[in-house]
């Protein structure tokens, strides 16, 4: 099982909500803006970013495969 914090960056200090499935996931994304997603990995590990949702359009285009701001 997947464990996942969404981090909130427009709040200081950041504030992260769990998340363990895709539902819970989505709706968290769909109800904020300024939100990375960040893979849990081990009590002791540090947050590994894995996705950042408000990348800029020029950072996306340099991604391969290609991503839009739809995936």
């Amino acid at each position: 099982q997947c464990q996942y914090k969404i981090r909130d960056d427009s709040v200081r200090p950041r504030h992260f909500l769990g998340a363990d499935n895709v539902d819970e996931i989505e709706a968290i994304l769909l109800d904020r803006e300024g939100h990375s997603l960040h893979e849990f990995i081990d009590g002791d590990e540090p947050l590994r970013p894995i996705i950042d949702f408000d990348l800029p359009q020029e950072v996306l285009d340099t991604i391969e495969p290609k991503l839009t701001r739809k995936e």
